[in-house]
């Protein structure tokens, strides 16, 4: 199975809120569309290790939420709070899970930085007549490709390091998230 590492931070929101675009400069390889892929929180916030860039990247996520309608209060190094349509949802960015797998999901569709959909280059997702509009979603970052999310299953975090761009998990932490996403007898 292939992963995906993305900055810590961000995995609150895509598990949590309703962050459903992963915003990359490159589009994925065709082959992933469709396919499940394991979602690696890396070792360091925002990539660095640097305080005032940790509580930078902290604040991001915070700008992006409010920017898809959720109410935030709190402070990055306390405890934050996400409200939206009735929804509360409370995080620290001090129990934010670094260096595992987190989740598993599937790129169902991609806006290239353009804004349109490549239908033709894109299969939808098994039993979806039509592949999501979000366009202009919230979560996105002008001038990016986004990657649309679905079918995402938190998972128990699996502690493994992380690499660039997609990259194979090793056997036994494979075991491990297929056991989590299988269904139970």
């Amino acid at each position: 199975m292939k992963a995906l590492t993305l900055h810590p931070e961000w995995i609150f929101p895509i598990l949590e809120l309703d962050k459903d675009v992963e915003n990359r400069s490159w589009a994925p390889p065709r082959a992933m569309v469709n396919q499940d892929f394991a979602i690696h929180a890396g070792a360091n916030i925002g990539g660095t290790t640097s305080a005032s860039n940790i509580v930078d990247a902290l604040y991001d996520v915070m700008h992006m939420a409010r920017a898809a309608r959720w109410q935030v209060s709190g402070k990055p190094w306390g405890v934050m709070r996400f409200q939206k349509g009735g929804e509360e949802r409370r995080w620290s960015g001090r129990n934010i899970v670094k260096s595992c797998v987190v989740a598993v999901a599937k790129i169902v569709a991609v806006f290239d930085p353009g804004g349109s959909v490549e239908v033709h280059e894109y299969r939808r997702a098994k039993g979806s007549s039509s592949f999501p509009r979000v366009q202009g979603s919230s979560w996105g970052v002008n001038g990016q490709y986004q990657w649309v999310l679905g079918e995402v299953r938190p998972l128990v975090p699996i502690p493994c390091r992380g690499h660039q761009r997609f990259w194979e998990i090793a056997p036994d932490i494979e075991e491990e998230v297929l056991a989590q996403i299988s269904p139970r007898d």
